[in-house]
């Protein structure tokens, strides 16, 4: 710690060495510090809205987001099924993948239960 300034006092304070730092070492904290941002950050977000209930979904990942999203709409089976959706990913292209895959869900629960509608 040779090319630093000395702070404190000889009554028990904390003594504070401050160095050159190396620019490129600033950069390397600053790219550290972003992908710790992003990683705190939801990859995905998606809300599910019926009626007056509202859920929000987060996921690292886009397969979770897709199964949680999933498991909500098929525990909403019987209710009529008049959702709105609303993703939100980093990649659009996940974004669109999940939106359509859940349109398909819903689609998909919409038949089964017109279909057990006419068997009663």
């Amino acid at each position: 710690m040779g090319s630093g300034c000395q702070a404190g006092s000889s009554q028990g304070e904390p003594v504070l060495f401050l160095e050159a730092v190396p620019a490129c070492a600033l950069d390397m904290n600053r790219q550290r510090l972003a992908a710790l941002r992003e990683m705190a950050e939801p990859f995905c977000t998606i809300v599910i809205a019926s009626g007056v209930h509202q859920v929000r979904i987060t996921g690292s990942t886009e397969r979770s987001a897709a199964n949680a999203a999933d498991t909500i709409l098929r525990r909403l089976e019987g209710t009529g099924l008049n959702v709105v959706l609303r993703v939100e990913c980093r990649d659009s292209a996940a974004g669109q993948r999940i939106t359509s895959y859940l349109v398909d869900v819903a689609a998909e629960i919409e038949v089964m239960t017109l279909v057990e509608r006419q068997s009663k």
